[in-house]
């Protein structure tokens, strides 16, 4: 019995002690060093080694909303000329076909070289892409 009771609390401390799994976040901010033409660059890259998050692109993991939303994805600190970031959702990174399942887009150009819209309901990821412009700082916020 103390032997059950000792293994017990030894399971329980070491659980506790874990790290815990990355929380989607309502708001994302990162860098990406360099422009890529589609997100499906950032996308295949990240499915290979999450550690090559910001190198064309930033893929975060997203709450899970029932609803739409709104988001605004903008540049941090100084603002190149010609600065283009844009955001595309998805559903499933993977997808049955590899090519993941991604929203059907709903965005707008804001000044700063950023983009507002809508996140479709069911979204799970987010793939900022940086058009034109190299190692810059981003925030994606969600509403």
């Amino acid at each position: 019995m103390k032997r059950t009771l000792l293994s017990l609390s030894l399971a329980i401390a070491l659980v506790a002690m874990a790290p815990a799994a990355a929380d989607p976040e309502d708001v994302v901010r990162g860098r990406i060093d360099g422009p890529a033409l589609t997100p499906t660059v950032p996308r295949t890259l990240y499915l290979a080694s999450p550690r090559t998050n910001g190198i064309t692109g930033w893929v975060a993991s997203l709450p899970i909303a029932e609803e739409s939303r709104t988001y605004e994805v903008h540049p941090l600190g100084e603002v190149p000329s010609g600065l283009d970031i844009d955001v595309w959702f998805y559903r499933d990174l993977q997808g049955e076909a590899g090519t993941g399942d991604p929203c059907a887009r709903d965005a707008a150009p804001v000044v700063g070289g950023g983009e507002t819209g809508t996140v479709c309901p069911g979204a799970t990821y987010a793939v900022i892409v940086l058009f034109s412009g190299a190692d810059v700082p981003f925030e994606l916020t969600l509403s």
